[in-house]
C-alpha cells in the first residue's frame, strides 16, 4: 500500500506546505522539507495500517468461520481507530469527524 499512498500525500503536503507556509519554507527549505516528507510518511503510514488492519480482521472473522457482525465490527473498529495514533494531534480531529 505504501508505493500507492506515498505519491498521493507527498504532493498533497507539499503544496499545502507551500501555499500555507511559503514565507518559512523559503527561509528554511531544508526543515520545510524535512517536514513534508515526515508528514507525508506518517499520512502514508496511517493509511496503509488502517486499510491492511481493517481487511485483516474480515478476513481473521472468515477463516475462523466466526459470523458474529457485532463483534467483527467492534473488534475492526477499535484496531482501526487505534491507528489514528500514528498521525499528528491536530489532525486526528479531521481523521475523527470521518
Amino acid at each position: 500500500f505504501l508505493k500507492f499512498t506515498m505519491p498521493l500525500y507527498l504532493p498533497l503536503k507539499t503544496v499545502a506546505q507551500l501555499v500555507f507556509h511559503g514565507k518559512k519554507s523559503l527561509k528554511d527549505p531544508v526543515g520545510a522539507a524535512t517536514r513534508t516528507l515526515i508528514s507525508s510518511a506518517k499520512s502514508s503510514l496511517f493509511l496503509t495500517v488502517y486499510c491492511a488492519v481493517s481487511m485483516r480482521i474480515i478476513c481473521m472473522f472468515a477463516q475462523r468461520n466466526i459470523r458474529s457482525e457485532a463483534g467483527m465490527s467492534t473488534v475492526a473498529g477499535v484496531l482501526t481507530g487505534a491507528t489514528v495514533l500514528i498521525e499528528d494531534k491536530p489532525r486526528r480531529l479531521d481523521l475523527a469527524i470521518y
